[in-house]
């Protein structure tokens, strides 16, 4: 371990961190990620809002933290900037631990009722509010605290005024002097917009409402402050690095992302193998590795198929685990479903999303009873088992800034179908075009007639017995763990405070 490594202080921030609180990839991410890096040698610590589903996830009193123990702390009021503050608006950190034999780290709660005692995480009408004050109470914390951290790494919009305060009215702050910030963009499409008068709110200079600064199209960017102001600017695959400094996927900020080019790096995240691992996943009916994986997958399909609904049969079952959403490519999917069913195939679709894809799927199980299954919920036990029980995980995405359903299905042996986008194009090599090392099946154009091509290619490989046992051992071999993602980011970490270290802007 290098000294240096063992050395640096990491400070997470993010609106949601797994076990706690989790409404897409952002949380698994903040959730696995540090523990990776505290494995690695880096002194990590999350802080995160203490929202109202927190509680039974946590344990207060003394938690172990990297073996020591520690008591539960801090209470302070905070002056929030809002002429709105509710009485007694304060933080609390509380401390969780992680494990003491390595990969520990501590989470830090910011505790307010008002901000984030609710159901709903976002989607309030005061969210610019509620995240001006998490920002703003992040940084009060840890200077309480007096645990002075090397990078600050922010995720998401909810976070992105924290760069811009760290680098103006903090500027001259000793405490923050030597922190170097890493913004994340985990989706583009998602950018903290809010009305002009925000920046009175928040307490920001009005200088900085500019066109190269934090002003967009006649509103505040929380996103655009976070790739403005920091000093490292990360996304969350190479591909999408690229993509988004394109007019096509820019969602009208490609200019700054240009600006920040040199900047601006893409390193694709990974998967927890300790959570999916076919070889030791509880909820499977057979468990199995790559050696053993046609007679697990068998097992695994045939009590899927029962427990869905399913009938039997001598074709390839294809699974969906997805938001039902014209981002991931159900508007192709729809055009092309009934050319897709007519090729044998069944499809097991486990999902919510917008209600047009969620009718369509229920009409399509109707009409093609025991062929097609249609799962809308959130089922993480259910989720395991299409993942083992499918031949085939299609994700036919219009864009994907990393995909982990991919490469999860991987692990399993079911072979992707996905469009080269995003982390879908850096994981999947089409089979076709190379035989030996090919691990799925890749379709260019964003049409449904791309897709009936691929999904056509694929049903033909998978009559081919030998060939397709070979593909799915090929696949299950592929290493995506979030080991090699926290070297990439630490890497990172130390150039952004080498960076800030001589001054660098």
């Amino acid at each position: 371990m290098d000294s240096q490594e063992a050395r640096l202080k990491v400070l997470f921030v993010s609106s949601e961190v797994a076990p706690y609180s989790k409404t897409g990839g952002l949380g698994d991410v903040c959730g696995t990620l540090p523990r990776h890096l505290a494995k690695l040698g880096a002194e990590v610590r999350v802080v995160t809002p203490y929202y109202m589903k927190v509680g039974g996830e946590c344990k207060w009193s003394k938690v172990a933290v990297n073996g020591e123990e520690r008591l539960a702390i801090l209470r302070k009021a905070v002056e929030s900037p809002s002429p709105l503050r509710p009485p007694q608006a304060g933080y609390e950190g509380r401390s969780s631990g992680k494990g003491e034999e390595g990969g520990g780290f501590e989470v830090e709660f910011i505790d307010n009722d008002h901000y984030f005692g609710r159901p709903a995480i976002y989607g309030e009408a005061d969210d610019a509010e509620r995240f001006v004050f998490f920002d703003r109470a992040t940084l009060a914390l840890i200077k309480e605290t007096g645990w002075q951290p090397d990078v600050i790494h922010c995720h998401d919009w909810q976070t992105g005024l924290i760069p811009v305060l760290l680098r103006t009215e903090m500027a001259g702050d000793p405490f923050f002097a030597g922190s170097a910030t890493v913004f994340t963009i985990h989706n583009l499409a998602y950018q903290g917009l809010f009305g002009p008068d925000t920046m009175s709110m928040a307490g920001l200079d009005q200088s900085l409402f500019t066109f190269d600064k934090l002003e967009f199209y006649g509103q505040l960017s929380f996103l655009k402050g976070g790739i403005v102001f920091s000093d490292i600017v990360t996304t969350v695959s190479p591909r999408y690095a690229k993509e988004i400094q394109t007019p096509e996927f820019g969602e009208r900020l490609d200019g700054a992302l240009r600006e920040r080019g040199k900047r601006l790096f893409g390193i694709l995240n990974g998967i927890d193998y300790e959570t999916w691992d076919a070889s030791g996943d509880g909820y499977l009916k057979r468990k199995y590795d790559a050696s053993r994986a046609a007679a697990g997958k068998a097992a695994n399909k045939k009590a899927l198929r029962e427990e869905v609904g399913l009938s039997a049969g001598k074709g390839p079952l294809v699974g969906m685990v997805s938001r039902l959403a014209t981002q991931k490519g159900w508007d192709i999917l729809a055009e092309a479903m009934e050319a897709l069913l007519a090729m044998g195939v069944q499809f097991v679709v486990l999902g919510t999303g917008e209600a047009k894809y969620e009718e369509m799927v229920k009409e399509l199980q109707e009409k093609h009873v025991g062929q097609v299954a249609a799962l809308l919920r959130f089922d993480e036990r259910l989720a395991h088992r299409i993942y083992a029980g499918s031949d085939l995980f299609l994700m036919p995405s219009r864009y994907e800034p990393c995909g982990l359903g991919q490469m999860i299905a991987l692990r399993y042996g079911s072979v992707p179908v996905v469009r080269a986008t995003g982390g879908l194009a850096d994981t999947i090599r089409d089979v076709t075009a190379e035989p030996s090392k090919g691990n799925g099946f890749v379709f260019e154009e964003y049409t449904a007639e791309a897709l009936k091509e691929a999904m056509g290619r694929a049903v033909k490989s998978f009559r081919d017995k030998d060939g397709w046992n070979g593909l799915v051992a090929r696949a299950m071999g592929g290493n995506f763990s979030w080991e090699r993602s926290a070297k990439e980011y630490l890497e990172l970490y130390r150039a952004a405070v080498e960076m800030r270290r001589r001054g660098v802007n």
